[in-house]
């Protein structure tokens, strides 16, 4: 989780960049994560929403301005953002979001309906829905704005089915995507040959202009899920279905009973504990600039764990 994920057989992994940076966003950062989704498909949701569900940080804590941003662009995202919309409509009721349509210019900040809830818009996810195509020269104008700003960590994520044009997309950025060295990934279904033979270099010297473009989603390289994080999301299960009962902290968890906690466990509470165990690393990664497996046990003090809780 630290060093961030990658794809490949184990003599040839290409290691993904982290969409918060390799140094973390902790308390004390004036910096907020955004990425950027070309293309509102079935490809550019999933990465949203895993997007959403991963990516606190605990500089939020101290200045609740400093939102992670997830921007949607697509020419035909009327339709998308309604669905989106109602099957998360749990979440826009407490979250504003943001539309800009450029083919009206209208921009306009969408406030969540009053439903009496006592804690509205307190999340630490925002989304934005940007109606127009890549090409166009206003959206590029807001790509270069984004990348300008060092006030934010951008990421883009090109998620066209088509892999010519999910290609094509990521090879005419703006110039200053290139040269700021920010992550670009290129869904490329079938195989990342071509882009990967754009990234080589003769020598580990020279420079590539194309070195921040990042192939996902093939057939032939899928990511598997990491046993050590299954067994760390029975663990967390366990930690609240005994939470009522714990008279002291730290304990120790009993594996076989988090099993037979874990089987018996409805499968929204298992995702959820399973979301919340692939960000234990991120948010000790935010918290002291290291993994948790070099975190001691003296490091965990009384407010530390409270920071972790609050994140």
């Amino acid at each position: 989780v630290v060093d961030g994920f990658y794809y490949g057989n184990d003599g040839q992994r290409i290691l993904l960049p982290r969409l918060e940076g390799s140094d973390s966003l902790p308390y004390d950062s004036d910096k907020r994560v955004h990425f950027v989704i070309v293309g509102m498909n079935n490809m550019g949701i999933a990465l949203g929403v895993q997007a959403a569900l991963s990516m606190h940080f605990p500089n939020f804590v101290r200045d609740s301005k400093l939102k992670t941003r997830i921007t949607f662009i697509d020419a035909e995202i009327d339709n998308e953002i309604e669905f989106f919309k109602g099957r998360y409509s749990g979440y826009f009721d407490l979250s504003t979001y943001y539309y800009n349509d450029f083919s009206t210019d209208d921009s306009v900040a969408i406030h969540p309906k009053d439903k009496g809830y006592p804690y509205s818009d307190f999340l630490d996810v925002e989304f934005e829905f940007v109606k127009g195509r890549i090409e166009s020269d206003n959206v590029r104008n807001l790509l270069e704005q984004w990348a300008a700003d060092d006030g934010q960590r951008l990421s883009i994520a090109i998620c066209f089915s088509s892999q010519p044009n999910a290609l094509a997309a990521a090879l005419y950025m703006p110039e200053i995507v290139y040269s700021k060295n920010i992550p670009v990934f290129v869904r490329q279904e079938q195989s990342d040959n071509l882009l990967s033979a754009l990234k080589s270099k003769l020598e580990d010297n020279v420079y590539c202009k194309f070195s921040n473009l990042y192939p996902f989603g093939m057939l032939v390289n899928c990511y598997r899920f990491n046993n050590e994080t299954q067994q760390m999301a029975k663990l967390v299960n366990y930690a609240y279905s005994i939470a009522d009962k714990l008279t002291s902290f730290p304990c120790e968890l009993d594996e076989a009973a988090a099993e037979r906690e874990w089987q018996g466990s409805k499968v929204y509470q298992q995702w959820s504990s399973i979301y919340s165990a692939m960000t234990i690393g991120l948010r000790f990664n935010a918290v002291f600039s290291k993994g948790v497996a070099d975190v001691d046990d003296a490091d965990l003090t009384d407010d530390i764990v409270e920071l972790l809780a609050m994140v």
